[in-house]
């Protein structure tokens, strides 16, 4: 019989024997396992698939993301998942990424779900071969169904803004053109670490990317990442570890700044790993950089921004026409009654016309009042030309342009108005040494324009005031500008000056119908000119006219 002592010795030497290998298997288990959550947790598609596509392995979040079990999809091929139109392609990727194992291939394609719904997919893969020497090609998923949503609201939206801001297309091409190369290149952060934080178990190599920094300062000090966030940010940031710590699963955003001064949105999510007693003995978690989405958040507020401006201009358009809307029903009401009044004046203005012609045969040419006698005649032909244009005053019948002197015109509606002017005591400051030449203008309707304007300065201006009259005479134009000191006209009234019916001398003796600067201003535009009122209240009033010199 064996001594016992020998097979106690055996025992003991076995035991040691056992241990290394017991401590190597349970580091083996606790690899898998951390592996395997991150598998099993993370919130990308992981798939595997065999050179003929058939799928190896899938985690369960690729297969619950497609409408599936891991079962469902294991042993099948993958294009089954694939939108259709998509398949050809997606072979023949697998095949050259099969073909070209020294490299990572990236791709997008569209992923039917089991309900019939389409999601878009970004996807690297790479070919490995086992220890066996069996291929296998490993393929990482990410859903970008939303940036393409975005992609194609962006589309939608610079398609409605096209044709009004065309000046921005190259700007809102250039910013797509940065969105896509931001989006294409997101990756996201893996980690785990102890329920403290303080303890750093793994970390992808997509931080270094994101963050601008190596992973290894983090191995130094698991929470040397707080140096990186935002100033403003890290009381988000403290409370989410707080959290961390009661082992209770969070999500939040918050900012980093990277080395070199830039700054990125991060969406961080954290989830607790508890074991088969339900204790919580790793954390792990995912950071996502959401920059482009962020900022693409910004630009579809700015684009909202566009539209609210241009419904505002557009509105401001709508109310522009229908105040003129209103105030062509006033000036067409005005031809009515322009026609009416001038009918009414036309018969009687004949019979002056004729008895004055009678009377004027009866005046000894010797007279000192003689030389009146061409001067009435003229006003009168002048008062029927103004009833002609009272037939039609919003297309006043244009007159031929013939050769006179402005300035002796001027003079003319000066003497015209002369007893207005003398019982006022106004006198004229005139500066008309431009207009003495001859030009070709229909001065008819000049005489009345400067009529009108001239005795509404008259009437606006103080006892005692000045009244400017000022001409200055081109080539091709002719620009008068009549300057009072009087009164002036309220701010909030100078829009509605040109308005027909609309007076500001409601009040005074001398008030009249509201008609004269609506006349004078379709006068005026009638011979192709322009005319302009500025004022100021208390400080006078100052029109300014401009109008082509027939050739």
């Amino acid at each position: 019989m064996e001594n016992p002592s020998n097979i106690f010795h055996a025992l003991v030497a076995g035991f040691y024997d056992a241990t290394p290998r017991r401590k190597v298997e349970a580091a083996l288990r606790a690899s898998e396992e951390r592996y395997r959550a991150l598998f099993e947790n993370n919130p990308s598609m992981y798939f595997t698939v065999n050179p003929a596509g058939a799928v190896v392995s899938v985690n369960r979040y690729g297969a619950e993301q497609l409408g599936y079990a891991p079962a469902d999809l294991i042993g099948r091929s993958v294009l089954q998942v694939f939108y259709e139109e998509d398949k050809p392609e997606v072979s023949r990727q697998l095949q050259h990424c099969v073909q070209n194992p020294d490299r990572v291939h990236d791709w997008e394609f569209r992923k039917v779900h089991r309900n019939g719904n389409v999601i878009w997919v970004k996807e690297a893969a790479r070919a490995m071969r086992e220890a066996d020497g069996q291929i296998l090609v490993l393929i990482v998923c990410e859903d970008i169904t939303y940036r393409k949503r975005v992609e194609q609201e962006i589309r939608k939206l610079n398609q409605e803004l096209e044709q009004r801001v065309v000046e921005r297309t190259a700007a809102l091409r250039e910013s797509e053109e940065k969105f896509r190369q931001l989006a294409e290149n997101i990756q996201t952060v893996f980690w785990m670490n102890t329920p403290s934080g303080n303890d750093l178990v793994y970390i992808s190599p997509a931080y270094e990317k994101i963050w601008g920094r190596l992973a290894s300062h983090l191995e130094e000090k698991s929470r040397a990442f707080l140096d990186d966030i935002h100033a403003e940010d890290k009381p988000i940031m403290l409370a989410l570890l707080g959290k961390q710590e009661r082992g209770e699963p969070y999500e939040g955003e918050y900012r980093i700044v990277r080395p070199e001064g830039e700054i990125r949105w991060i969406h961080d999510r954290g989830f607790p790993i508890r074991n088969e007693h339900g204790k919580v003995y790793r954390f792990a978690g995912i950071a996502e950089d959401i920059t482009p989405r962020k900022q693409m958040e910004a630009q579809l507020r700015q684009y909202t921004t566009g539209l609210e401006a241009l419904v505002e201009e557009r509105t401001r358009q709508m109310r522009e026409l229908e105040k003129q809307r209103v105030e062509n029903e006033k000036l067409a009401a005005t031809g009515r009654m322009a026609a009416r009044i001038a009918h009414e004046i036309n018969n009687p203005l004949g019979f002056i016309q004729v008895a004055f012609t009678l009377i004027g045969r009866d005046v000894n040419p010797q007279s000192r009042h003689y030389h009146y006698l061409a001067k009435i005649d003229k006003e009168i032909e002048r008062i029927a030309g103004i009833i002609r244009q009272m037939l039609d005053v919003h297309r006043p019948q244009q007159e031929v342009p013939q050769a006179f002197r402005p300035a002796e015109t001027i003079h003319d509606v000066l003497m015209m108005i002369r007893p207005h002017t003398e019982a006022r005591g106004l006198f004229f400051d005139l500066d008309l040494e431009q207009a003495r030449r001859s030009l070709a203008l229909p001065e008819n309707m000049l005489r009345q324009v400067l009529y009108n304007v001239i005795l509404n300065a008259v009437e606006a201006s103080s006892p005692g005031g000045k009244i400017k009259v000022v001409a200055h005479a081109g080539a091709e134009h002719l620009a008068l500008t009549i300057s009072d000191n009087g009164h002036g006209i309220p701010e909030d009234l100078q829009p509605r000056i040109f308005e027909p019916f609309f007076t500001t001398k409601t009040a005074t003796k001398n008030s009249g119908m509201g008609l004269g600067l609506s006349i004078c201003k379709s006068l005026v535009e009638a011979m192709n000119g322009s005319i302009k009122i500025t004022s100021q209240a208390g400080a006078g009033t100052t029109c300014e006219i401009a109008l082509p010199v027939a050739n």
